[in-house]
Protein backbone atom coordinates (compact mmCIF):
# COMPACT_ATOMS: atom_id res chain seq x y z
CA UNK A 1 0.00 0.00 0.00
CA UNK A 2 1.79 3.26 -0.97
CA UNK A 3 1.37 6.19 1.57
CA UNK A 4 0.59 8.94 -0.71
CA UNK A 5 -1.11 8.55 -3.74
CA UNK A 6 -2.64 5.20 -4.25
CA UNK A 7 -2.70 1.43 -3.50
CA UNK A 8 -2.63 -2.07 -5.60
CA UNK A 9 -6.12 -3.22 -5.65
CA UNK A 10 -5.68 -7.29 -5.53
CA UNK A 11 -8.36 -9.07 -7.61
CA UNK A 12 -8.67 -12.64 -6.94
CA UNK A 13 -10.42 -14.84 -9.22
CA UNK A 14 -10.46 -17.81 -7.43
CA UNK A 15 -8.73 -21.23 -8.73
CA UNK A 16 -8.89 -24.84 -10.47
CA UNK A 17 -10.76 -27.41 -8.52
CA UNK A 18 -7.61 -29.55 -9.25
CA UNK A 19 -4.28 -29.96 -7.48
CA UNK A 20 -3.10 -26.82 -8.45
CA UNK A 21 -2.26 -24.86 -5.09
CA UNK A 22 -2.04 -21.38 -7.28
CA UNK A 23 -4.72 -19.16 -6.84
CA UNK A 24 -5.85 -16.73 -9.74
CA UNK A 25 -5.22 -13.34 -9.05
CA UNK A 26 -4.16 -9.95 -10.49
CA UNK A 27 -3.35 -6.80 -9.07
CA UNK A 28 -3.63 -2.74 -10.37
CA UNK A 29 -2.68 0.22 -9.40
CA UNK A 30 -5.70 2.02 -8.05
CA UNK A 31 -4.72 6.37 -7.59
CA UNK A 32 -5.96 8.29 -5.15
CA UNK A 33 -7.60 12.10 -5.95
CA UNK A 34 -4.85 13.31 -3.55
CA UNK A 35 -1.80 15.57 -3.21
CA UNK A 36 1.58 13.08 -2.98
CA UNK A 37 2.43 15.76 0.25
CA UNK A 38 -0.50 14.60 2.31
CA UNK A 39 -0.19 11.41 4.33
CA UNK A 40 -3.17 8.36 4.02
CA UNK A 41 -4.16 7.94 7.80
CA UNK A 42 -6.83 5.33 6.72
CA UNK A 43 -9.24 3.29 4.67
CA UNK A 44 -12.17 3.03 4.96
CA UNK A 45 -14.62 0.61 2.57
CA UNK A 46 -18.89 0.58 2.53
CA UNK A 47 -20.76 -0.06 -1.02
CA UNK A 48 -17.99 0.76 -3.95
CA UNK A 49 -16.93 3.97 -1.75
CA UNK A 50 -13.71 4.14 -0.12
CA UNK A 51 -13.75 6.96 2.78
CA UNK A 52 -9.84 8.18 2.70
CA UNK A 53 -8.47 9.74 5.91
CA UNK A 54 -5.57 12.51 4.91
CA UNK A 55 -3.38 14.37 7.61
CA UNK A 56 -1.45 17.38 6.38
CA UNK A 57 1.72 19.09 7.52
CA UNK A 58 -0.51 21.21 10.01
CA UNK A 59 -1.91 18.27 11.42
CA UNK A 60 -5.44 19.00 10.12
CA UNK A 61 -7.45 15.94 9.54
CA UNK A 62 -8.95 16.15 6.34
CA UNK A 63 -11.25 13.34 4.36
CA UNK A 64 -12.01 12.58 0.76
CA UNK A 65 -14.96 9.74 -0.54
CA UNK A 66 -13.94 7.81 -3.58
CA UNK A 67 -15.46 5.28 -5.89
CA UNK A 68 -13.10 4.41 -8.05
CA UNK A 69 -15.64 2.46 -10.41
CA UNK A 70 -16.71 5.79 -11.84
CA UNK A 71 -13.77 7.87 -10.99
CA UNK A 72 -15.87 10.39 -8.78
CA UNK A 73 -14.66 11.92 -5.71
CA UNK A 74 -15.53 14.55 -2.41
CA UNK A 75 -13.88 16.67 -0.87
CA UNK A 76 -15.44 16.98 3.04
CA UNK A 77 -15.54 19.98 4.47
CA UNK A 78 -13.73 20.83 8.11
CA UNK A 79 -15.09 18.72 11.04
CA UNK A 80 -16.49 20.76 13.75
CA UNK A 81 -13.18 20.19 16.00
CA UNK A 82 -10.77 21.00 13.19
CA UNK A 83 -7.57 21.93 14.44
CA UNK A 84 -8.13 21.57 18.34
CA UNK A 85 -9.32 17.84 18.13
CA UNK A 86 -6.78 14.54 19.02
CA UNK A 87 -8.37 11.46 17.63
CA UNK A 88 -9.05 8.31 18.43
CA UNK A 89 -11.19 6.67 15.52
CA UNK A 90 -12.69 6.87 12.79
CA UNK A 91 -15.60 4.77 10.44
CA UNK A 92 -17.79 4.51 7.69
CA UNK A 93 -20.77 3.44 6.71
CA UNK A 94 -24.02 3.32 5.50
CA UNK A 95 -27.32 4.55 7.52
CA UNK A 96 -29.33 1.70 6.07
CA UNK A 97 -32.91 4.06 7.71
CA UNK A 98 -31.82 7.30 5.77
CA UNK A 99 -30.42 6.29 3.16
CA UNK A 100 -26.80 7.77 3.84
CA UNK A 101 -23.47 7.14 4.21
CA UNK A 102 -21.70 8.66 7.23
CA UNK A 103 -18.17 9.24 9.01
CA UNK A 104 -18.08 8.97 12.44
CA UNK A 105 -14.71 9.81 14.64
CA UNK A 106 -14.47 10.36 18.06
CA UNK A 107 -11.52 11.62 20.35
CA UNK A 108 -10.51 14.39 22.78
CA UNK A 109 -10.60 17.94 22.22
CA UNK A 110 -6.43 19.16 23.07
CA UNK A 111 -5.98 20.20 26.99
CA UNK A 112 -9.24 18.39 27.97
CA UNK A 113 -10.25 14.70 29.26
CA UNK A 114 -13.98 14.84 27.82
CA UNK A 115 -14.39 12.58 25.07
CA UNK A 116 -16.07 13.67 22.02
CA UNK A 117 -17.73 12.72 18.87
CA UNK A 118 -19.05 14.22 15.44
CA UNK A 119 -21.09 12.51 12.32
CA UNK A 120 -20.62 13.75 8.69
CA UNK A 121 -23.53 13.04 6.25
CA UNK A 122 -23.50 12.36 2.87
CA UNK A 123 -27.00 13.73 2.09
CA UNK A 124 -26.60 16.58 3.94
CA UNK A 125 -22.73 17.39 3.13
CA UNK A 126 -22.07 18.78 6.83
CA UNK A 127 -20.78 17.47 10.44
CA UNK A 128 -22.31 17.17 13.30
CA UNK A 129 -21.54 16.82 16.89
CA UNK A 130 -23.19 13.86 19.18
CA UNK A 131 -23.24 12.47 22.07
CA UNK A 132 -20.59 9.97 22.83
CA UNK A 133 -21.92 8.17 26.04
CA UNK A 134 -19.09 6.09 26.78
CA UNK A 135 -15.86 7.66 28.14
CA UNK A 136 -12.94 5.27 26.72
CA UNK A 137 -9.46 5.12 28.43
CA UNK A 138 -7.75 3.66 25.60
CA UNK A 139 -5.92 4.17 22.34
CA UNK A 140 -7.54 3.01 19.03
CA UNK A 141 -5.03 -0.20 18.45
CA UNK A 142 -5.01 -0.39 14.72
CA UNK A 143 -7.60 -3.01 14.51
CA UNK A 144 -11.08 -1.65 12.79
CA UNK A 145 -13.46 -3.67 10.52
CA UNK A 146 -17.27 -2.38 9.36
CA UNK A 147 -20.02 -5.36 9.05
CA UNK A 148 -24.01 -4.67 8.64
CA UNK A 149 -24.19 -1.35 9.13
CA UNK A 150 -22.06 -0.88 12.41
CA UNK A 151 -18.26 -0.08 12.73
CA UNK A 152 -15.96 -1.48 15.57
CA UNK A 153 -12.84 -0.43 16.82
CA UNK A 154 -10.46 -2.28 18.99
CA UNK A 155 -9.64 -0.23 21.76
CA UNK A 156 -6.17 -0.90 23.51
CA UNK A 157 -6.60 -0.04 27.28
CA UNK A 158 -7.13 -2.44 30.48
CA UNK A 159 -10.80 -2.98 30.09
CA UNK A 160 -9.84 -5.42 26.91
CA UNK A 161 -13.23 -4.03 24.87
CA UNK A 162 -14.22 -3.08 21.24
CA UNK A 163 -16.02 -0.44 20.65
CA UNK A 164 -18.60 -0.43 18.35
CA UNK A 165 -21.01 2.43 16.56
CA UNK A 166 -24.17 2.18 14.84
CA UNK A 167 -24.50 4.13 11.82
CA UNK A 168 -28.72 4.12 12.20
CA UNK A 169 -29.20 4.90 16.05
CA UNK A 170 -25.88 6.46 15.90
CA UNK A 171 -25.04 4.94 19.68
CA UNK A 172 -21.35 3.72 20.89
CA UNK A 173 -21.64 0.52 22.35
CA UNK A 174 -18.96 -1.00 24.64
CA UNK A 175 -18.51 -4.93 23.79
CA UNK A 176 -17.01 -6.81 26.29
CA UNK A 177 -13.86 -9.71 25.17
CA UNK A 178 -14.32 -13.49 26.32
CA UNK A 179 -13.79 -13.47 30.43
CA UNK A 180 -10.81 -15.58 29.92
CA UNK A 181 -8.93 -12.66 27.84
CA UNK A 182 -10.13 -10.07 29.92
CA UNK A 183 -7.19 -10.90 32.52
CA UNK A 184 -4.40 -11.11 30.09
CA UNK A 185 -1.94 -7.95 29.75
CA UNK A 186 -2.47 -5.21 28.22
CA UNK A 187 -0.84 -5.38 25.21
CA UNK A 188 -3.25 -8.49 24.27
CA UNK A 189 -2.98 -9.45 20.28
CA UNK A 190 -6.18 -9.13 18.44
CA UNK A 191 -7.11 -8.67 14.77
CA UNK A 192 -10.73 -7.79 14.25
CA UNK A 193 -12.56 -10.01 11.06
CA UNK A 194 -16.20 -10.59 9.55
CA UNK A 195 -16.78 -14.08 9.02
CA UNK A 196 -19.53 -15.69 7.21
CA UNK A 197 -21.21 -11.87 8.07
CA UNK A 198 -20.51 -11.72 11.40
CA UNK A 199 -18.04 -10.18 13.64
CA UNK A 200 -15.20 -12.07 14.70
CA UNK A 201 -11.38 -11.96 16.34
CA UNK A 202 -8.56 -13.66 16.20
CA UNK A 203 -6.37 -14.00 19.17
CA UNK A 204 -2.73 -14.28 19.05
CA UNK A 205 -1.42 -16.34 22.27
CA UNK A 206 2.20 -15.62 21.35
CA UNK A 207 4.44 -17.30 18.70
CA UNK A 208 4.55 -20.45 19.90
CA UNK A 209 1.10 -21.19 20.06
CA UNK A 210 -1.76 -20.83 17.09
CA UNK A 211 -4.41 -18.08 16.79
CA UNK A 212 -7.57 -18.64 17.87
CA UNK A 213 -11.29 -17.25 16.30
CA UNK A 214 -13.87 -16.17 18.49
CA UNK A 215 -17.45 -15.44 16.57
CA UNK A 216 -19.25 -12.62 17.96
CA UNK A 217 -23.15 -14.44 18.57
CA UNK A 218 -25.93 -12.45 16.54
CA UNK A 219 -28.27 -12.52 19.42
CA UNK A 220 -27.55 -9.24 21.49
CA UNK A 221 -30.10 -8.03 24.41
CA UNK A 222 -30.65 -4.67 23.75
CA UNK A 223 -31.72 -3.66 27.42
CA UNK A 224 -28.29 -4.25 28.11
CA UNK A 225 -26.20 -3.67 25.45
CA UNK A 226 -24.19 -7.39 25.92
CA UNK A 227 -23.37 -9.97 23.69
CA UNK A 228 -21.07 -13.06 23.98
CA UNK A 229 -18.47 -14.97 21.61
CA UNK A 230 -17.94 -18.11 20.44
CA UNK A 231 -14.65 -19.75 20.26
CA UNK A 232 -14.98 -21.52 16.91
CA UNK A 233 -11.73 -22.64 15.12
CA UNK A 234 -7.83 -22.70 15.74
CA UNK A 235 -5.57 -21.88 12.72
CA UNK A 236 -2.89 -24.13 11.76
CA UNK A 237 -0.33 -25.07 12.77
CA UNK A 238 1.94 -24.68 10.04
CA UNK A 239 5.24 -22.79 9.59
CA UNK A 240 6.38 -19.67 7.99
CA UNK A 241 2.89 -17.92 7.83
CA UNK A 242 3.19 -14.63 10.04
CA UNK A 243 -0.44 -13.81 10.78
CA UNK A 244 -4.31 -13.86 9.49
CA UNK A 245 -5.26 -11.23 7.04
CA UNK A 246 -8.57 -11.40 5.83
CA UNK A 247 -11.23 -13.73 5.10
CA UNK A 248 -12.38 -12.98 0.50
CA UNK A 249 -14.20 -15.84 0.27
CA UNK A 250 -16.98 -18.18 3.37
CA UNK A 251 -14.07 -20.25 4.54
CA UNK A 252 -11.45 -18.78 2.99
CA UNK A 253 -8.45 -16.76 4.64
CA UNK A 254 -5.63 -15.06 3.17
CA UNK A 255 -3.03 -14.95 5.41
CA UNK A 256 0.39 -13.13 5.58
CA UNK A 257 3.36 -15.39 4.60
CA UNK A 258 6.74 -14.73 6.32
CA UNK A 259 9.22 -12.92 4.04
CA UNK A 260 8.68 -10.81 0.43
CA UNK A 261 8.33 -13.61 -1.57
CA UNK A 262 4.50 -14.81 -2.52
CA UNK A 263 4.33 -13.47 1.10
CA UNK A 264 0.61 -13.81 0.41
CA UNK A 265 -1.41 -17.53 0.87
CA UNK A 266 -5.25 -18.54 1.12
CA UNK A 267 -5.77 -21.02 3.88
CA UNK A 268 -9.23 -22.76 3.86
CA UNK A 269 -10.28 -23.31 7.31
CA UNK A 270 -12.24 -26.40 6.40
CA UNK A 271 -9.88 -28.30 4.25
CA UNK A 272 -6.36 -26.96 5.72
CA UNK A 273 -5.19 -26.60 2.12
CA UNK A 274 -2.91 -23.64 1.13
CA UNK A 275 -3.09 -22.16 -1.97
CA UNK A 276 -0.28 -19.38 -3.02
CA UNK A 277 -0.96 -16.12 -4.57
CA UNK A 278 1.84 -14.77 -6.95
CA UNK A 279 2.25 -11.68 -5.51
CA UNK A 280 5.86 -10.68 -5.17
CA UNK A 281 7.71 -7.78 -4.24
CA UNK A 282 7.77 -6.29 -0.60
CA UNK A 283 4.54 -5.88 1.45
CA UNK A 284 5.24 -2.69 2.53
CA UNK A 285 2.06 -0.95 3.95
CA UNK A 286 -1.32 -2.17 3.76
CA UNK A 287 -5.09 -1.80 4.58
CA UNK A 288 -8.03 -5.08 4.41
CA UNK A 289 -10.95 -4.42 3.16
CA UNK A 290 -13.26 -6.17 0.50
CA UNK A 291 -13.64 -4.32 -2.44
CA UNK A 292 -16.67 -4.38 -5.07
CA UNK A 293 -17.50 -1.61 -7.77
CA UNK A 294 -20.56 0.00 -7.27
CA UNK A 295 -22.17 3.03 -9.35
CA UNK A 296 -22.93 5.08 -5.81
CA UNK A 297 -22.49 8.38 -6.63
CA UNK A 298 -20.38 10.85 -4.09
CA UNK A 299 -20.46 13.83 -5.81
CA UNK A 300 -22.12 16.83 -5.14
CA UNK A 301 -25.02 18.61 -8.16
CA UNK A 302 -22.13 20.40 -9.96
CA UNK A 303 -19.09 19.33 -8.70
CA UNK A 304 -16.01 19.28 -10.88
CA UNK A 305 -13.12 16.80 -10.21
CA UNK A 306 -10.41 18.40 -8.06
CA UNK A 307 -7.27 16.93 -6.40
CA UNK A 308 -6.86 18.47 -2.78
Amino acid sequence: MGATEGCSLLTIFGYDDDDNDRIRCSTEVLNFPIDPAKHIESLCYCDGIIFIGLSASNLTVEGVLFNPAIKESRVLPKPCFAGSFMEMGKGFGYDHRTNDYKVVTFGFVRHGHERRAEVYGMATDSWREIEMQIQTNGAFSGAEVYCEGVFYWRMADYNHMILSFDMSDEVFRRIPLPNNLQELAIDLDIELAVWNGSVAFFYFPGETEDPTLFVMNDRVDDARGSCYWVKHLTIGPFEGIARPWIFWKNDELLMVRKGTEGWLVSYNVRSKKIRGLPIQGERGRYFRFLYVGSLVSVQRRGQAQLQI
